[in-house]
């Protein structure tokens, strides 16, 4: 029972401090950690769960949902819509969401927004009308 629970934990890329179940002492999570320190998969997976979460969130916050993204060296192609579901992808910092291309002529003032504001500035150009 307490075997089959790690190996679900594992599985689902939980880290080592958010595990809990039922019956779990302090020596099964340390036995956990360093099970997940020696998996470079899990490393990996987790920091893409949280990058996804991170992008997910922004975007929520302002009304906007995120489609798909891909990691590049310092940035991430975000592909994300508005509220009433219109199309975009940006090229968003990865330490501070800052807009590196909006997708959408912004003057030259891309890095003045981040991903969260980048959704109302959109939102808001396509309600004027011009």
């Amino acid at each position: 029972m307490v075997t089959q629970s790690l190996r679900e934990q594992l599985e689902r890329v939980t880290p080592p401090q958010e595990l809990h179940f039922k019956g779990m002492t302090p020596e099964m999570r340390t036995a956990y950690d360093l099970a997940t320190q020696q998996a470079q998969e899990f490393s990996a997976l987790h920091r893409q769960k949280r990058d996804e979460k991170r992008l997910k969130e922004a975007l929520k916050m302002a009304g906007g949902g995120l489609q798909q993204w891909s990691d590049r060296q310092d940035y991430w192609v975000v592909e994300w819509t508005t509220s009433n579901g219109e199309q975009h992808t940006s090229a968003i910092f990865k330490n501070d969401l800052t807009v590196m291309s909006a997708g959408i002529c912004l003057s030259g003032e891309d890095e003045k927004f981040d991903l969260q504001s980048l959704v109302g500035v959109v939102e808001r150009r396509d309600s004027e009308e011009y």
